[in-house]
């Protein structure tokens, strides 16, 4: 049968609508663990494992990117994907090498698809 996990990655960003705000703001929510913005015209909020990434990303411009999941009717939640905007840029793109593990053995992959023009980058981004 073979790994599912490859086919889901190459799958889900075809399947589903995902968030890519570039350079925005939150709007200063006072929760710990989570980070709000505005998107289309949904709440969007980011969820994070500790209050130290969100107050570093706090109030800073960032770049969000991935799958958000929508629950009720304005609100909408992704778990991550949130980098900074500021200073993130490389002169040139690069390619980024993937290591999977495929029925049991590991390969690395490398693919011009899978680059970015950013220092630092999320898995959204490179699943995307």
């Amino acid at each position: 049968n073979g790994d599912v996990g490859p086919g889901n990655l190459r799958n889900f960003y075809t399947k589903y609508e995902y968030v890519n705000l570039k350079n925005v703001k939150d709007k200063n929510s006072p929760e710990s663990h989570r980070l709000e913005y505005s998107y289309k015209n949904d709440t969007l909020y980011a969820e994070f494992d500790n209050e130290y990434i969100t107050s570093d990303l706090k109030g800073k411009n960032v770049d969000v990117f991935g799958i958000s999941y929508k629950y009720g009717s304005n609100s909408r939640t992704i778990y991550g994907g949130v980098t900074k905007a500021e200073n993130n840029k490389l002169d040139s793109p690069r390619i980024i090498p993937i290591n999977l593990i495929i029925n049991g053995k590991h390969q690395t992959v490398t693919t011009k698809s899978v680059s970015t023009d950013k220092k630092m980058v999320t898995a959204q981004e490179i699943d995307g």
